[in-house]
């Protein structure tokens, strides 16, 4: 496909291929998903799926759905500062169940969102859903790069894919990440959206491999 930048990202070919792979993808992985449902929901008692609020298109509230990986009350132990999720692991986060330790590593929380792409509420590929706080964070971090990135963030829909993801060796640095965002925002196109599905694909396999 010729087209690139926010062509790409407005067209319909785009929608129509994310769509279709990410359909694809549900309807394959939705054996896990149901799976890890029950697994989240008899740990503990609790609700098996969570839904997390980020910020979408233009500054308004997205929720994404994820499986339920954290105990009871996690949100509040962030909001009460004795937690910051910027600074540590996914894995490694104490507010973890014995579920969210296994399968925060490699993102198998976040397969319920193959279906918001499916049904058009996030799509595959873009800049991350980001949270409030992450948000604010980066404002504090980067205050002089800040404005440039939200201009490039709030316009388009946010991914579950993105090119900071598979490129950033330091998930944590916002400075690369804000680089990365901009540089996608720009570049993207139907080449780069399989060169990060093939990145994330590769980037699987071997921390499977290397587990073992």
């Amino acid at each position: 496909s010729p087209k690139t930048g926010k062509e790409y990202r407005d067209s319909k070919l785009k929608r129509r291929f994310e769509r279709t792979t990410a359909g694809g993808a549900a309807v394959m992985t939705a054996p896990v998903v149901g799976a890890l449902f029950v697994a989240a929901r008899l740990e503990d008692g609790e609700h098996g799926l969570y839904r997390h609020k980020r910020v979408g298109k233009n500054g308004e509230t997205l929720e994404v759905v994820k499986i339920r990986t954290m105990i009871k009350d996690a949100e509040e132990a962030r909001i009460n500062g004795t937690i910051d999720p910027s600074l540590i692991k996914p894995e490694e986060d104490p507010r973890n169940t014995r579920l969210g330790k296994k399968i925060r590593r490699y993102n198998i929380d976040e397969l319920p969102q193959l279906w918001q792409v499916a049904t058009g509420k996030l799509v595959l590929i873009g800049n991350r859903a980001t949270c409030l706080y992450e948000m604010r964070r980066m404002k504090e971090k980067l205050p002089h790069s800040f404005g440039a990135w939200e201009k490039e963030y709030l316009p388009g829909d946010p991914g579950v894919f993105s090119l900071n993801a598979v490129m950033n060796t330091d998930s944590k640095n916002v400075l690369r990440r804000t680089h990365y965002d901009r540089l996608y925002t720009r570049q993207q196109s139907l080449g780069l959206d399989l060169f990060i599905l093939a990145k994330y694909g590769l980037g699987g396999l071997r921390s499977l491999v290397k587990r073992r």
